[in-house]
C-alpha cells in the first residue's frame, strides 16, 4: 500500500492512498478520538501519470478529502493521525502530525489585539494577532531579539502550513511578499545593468588613472564606480518594501520618500510596492550627478540618471503613476517642498547630502524608521549605532538629527551596504532581511 498526504491543516486534509484491492476507508483522528472517516473517490490524473505500472482502474480515483468542523479540536493545538485501511490487508497508521487551532472566530473576537501590546512588533498587527491567540499575549509582549523573531518565525511557518486557511492578514501579507519578490527577481534580471558610457559624466570629465597608463577610455569608463546601474540589491529592497506593509496596516500616513535613485532601480522595485499598498513616492535627484564634496572617493557628477532615463525605467519596470520626481539638490528642492513621510529610503553616499535630509526627520512619524545605503556591519552594535567620521560617512547626521529630535535611536544592519534606524522606544523595529527572505520562502 502507498499513500501520501499533501496537504494537512486546521481546515481539512487531502491526499491519496493506494491498494492492490482498494482502499476501503480513512479514519481520522484528532488527540486520539476518532473524528469521523473518508474513502479515496477524488480524481488524481497526476497519480496515474506519475505510476503508470498501477492499472488505471486503481490510481484514477485515489484521492481523499476529510474536513475537520470545530468540535473535532478542543486545544490551541490538536495533533492528527490518519488510519488508511485497505481491502484486504492490515491497516496502516501515519505518524501524529500537529496542527493550530486557530481560526477567523478566534481572532475576531478581540481578545489578541496587537495594539494592546507594550513592546512594537516588526510584524504586522493581524499576525501578531494570530501569534499571540497560539502562544498567548505575554509570549510576544518582549522585547524584539533576534530570538524572539527566530521563534515567531518558526510560529508563522507553523500557522502557515498547519493552520486554518482563514487566518486573517496571512492571505494578503504572503501574496504580497511573494509577488513582489517574482516581479524583483524578473526586474533585476532584465534591468539595464551597465550605465551607458558617457552618461554617467559632466562634460568636463577628467580621465582615470587606468586612462593615464594607457587603457581606453571606453575600458576605464567600464571599471569606474557608477558603471553597474543596480547599486541596490533586490534583497535590501525587499526589507523596506516588507516594513511598508507593516507600517500600512498599522495605518501610518504620508508617502514614501526616496533620496537618490540613480537609473531608478530601486525607484521601480518600490513603486510597485507602493502600488500595491496605495502608496505615493514623493522621488529626490538632482538627476546630474552628485554634488560637489570633500569626498576622495566620490566625484562631482558621478551617479547621475538623467530624468528621462529614470521615467523610462520606471515605467518600464515599475509604476511611474505613482512616483512624483522632485529634479535638484536636496539642499535647493527641500527648501521649496513641503513633504509628509510616512517612511525614508536614502542611498546619498555623502555626508553633507545627509545632513540636508535630515532637515525632513522631524516631519517622519515617531514610529516609522529610516533606510539608508552606505551603512554597513560596523555601524551597528548590539541595537547601538557606531559613528565613523568624514565626507563620506552619512550616519554621523542621521544620529545628530535623531538626538535634536528627542528620539532614543537604534538600529540594525540589513545586509548589503543598507540598515534601518528607527526610535527604540516607539517605532515598529524592522525585520532582519534574512527573516523577510524566510516569510517569503515559506510553502
Amino acid at each position: 500500500m502507498e499513500f501520501f498526504i499533501d496537504r494537512l491543516n486546521r481546515d481539512y486534509v487531502e491526499g491519496w492512498a493506494l491498494a492492490s484491492g482498494g482502499i476501503s476507508h480513512i479514519e481520522v483522528f484528532v488527540d486520539e478520538e476518532s473524528v469521523g472517516v473518508t474513502h479515496t473517490y477524488l480524481p488524481r490524473p497526476d497519480v496515474s501519470l506519475a505510476k503508470p505500472d498501477i492499472p488505471a482502474a486503481v490510481t484514477t480515483r485515489s484521492g481523499f478529502l476529510f474536513a475537520f468542523s470545530q468540535k473535532d479540536f478542543k486545544r490551541t493545538e490538536g495533533n492528527v493521525r490518519l488510519k488508511i485501511v485497505p481491502r484486504d490487508g492490515p491497516p496502516v497508521e501515519t505518524g501524529v502530525i500537529p496542527v493550530a487551532n486557530i481560526e477567523h472566530k478566534t481572532l475576531a473576537e478581540g481578545k489578541f489585539r496587537s495594539d494592546r501590546l507594550n513592546n512594537p512588533a516588526p510584524f504586522p498587527g493581524s499576525v501578531m494577532a494570530a501569534l499571540c491567540a497560539l502562544r498567548g499575549g505575554d509570549n510576544y509582549d518582549r522585547p524584539w531579539t533576534d530570538e524572539l523573531v527566530e521563534e515567531a518565525l518558526g510560529d508563522i511557518e507553523f500557522l502557515v502550513r498547519r493552520g486554518s486557511r482563514f487566518l486573517p492578514g496571512f492571505g494578503p501579507y504572503l501574496i504580497y511578499l511573494k509577488g513582489l519578490w517574482a516581479k524583483f527577481v524578473l526586474t533585476r534580471d532584465h534591468f539595464p545593468k551597465l550605465a551607458k558610457p558617457g552618461s554617467t559624466r559632466q562634460p568636463n570629465w577628467e580621465p582615470s588613472h587606468s586612462d593615464r597608463v594607457g587603457q581606453s577610455r571606453e575600458v576605464a569608463l567600464r571599471l569606474e564606480k557608477d558603471a553597474i546601474a543596480t547599486g541596490t540589491s533586490i534583497e535590501e529592497v525587499i526589507t523596506i518594501a516588507h516594513h511598508l506593509f507593516v507600517l500600512r496596516e498599522h495605518r501610518v500616513e504620508g508617502r514614501l520618500a526616496e533620496f537618490g535613485c540613480f537609473k531608478g532601480f530601486s525607484t521601480a522595485l518600490l513603486s510597485n510596492a507602493c502600488f500595491e499598498l496605495d502608496i505615493e513616492m514623493d522621488v529626490f535627484d538632482s538627476f546630474a550627478g552628485l554634488p560637489p564634496s570633500e569626498s576622495s572617493y566620490y566625484k562631482e557628477g558621478e551617479f547621475m540618471g538623467t530624468l528621462e532615463e529614470v521615467k523610462r525605467n520606471v515605467a518600464e519596470f515599475g509604476r511611474l503613476n505613482r512616483v512624483n520626481f522632485h529634479p535638484g539638490f536636496f539642499s535647493d528642492t527641500l527648501s521649496q517642498i513641503e513633504i509628509s513621510p510616512m517612511c525614508i529610503w536614502m542611498d546619498v553616499d555623502l555626508a553633507s547630502s545627509s545632513r540636508d535630509v535630515m532637515g525632513v526627520l522631524e516631519r517622519l512619524p515617531r514610529k516609522s524608521c529610516l533606510f539608508s545605503h552606505e551603512c554597513t556591519e560596523r555601524h551597528f552594535h548590539g541595537g547601538a549605532i557606531q559613528q565613523g567620521s568624514g565626507a563620506d560617512e552619512v550616519v554621523p547626521p542621521i544620529v545628530e538629527a535623531f538626538r535634536r529630535a528627542g528620539r532614543n535611536i537604534t538600529g540594525r544592519y540589513l545586509c548589503g551596504y543598507t540598515g534601518a534606524f528607527w526610535d527604540k522606544d516607539v517605532s515598529w523595529p524592522v525585520l532582519p532581511t534574512s527573516a523577510v527572505l524566510r516569510l517569503i520562502h515559506m510553502d
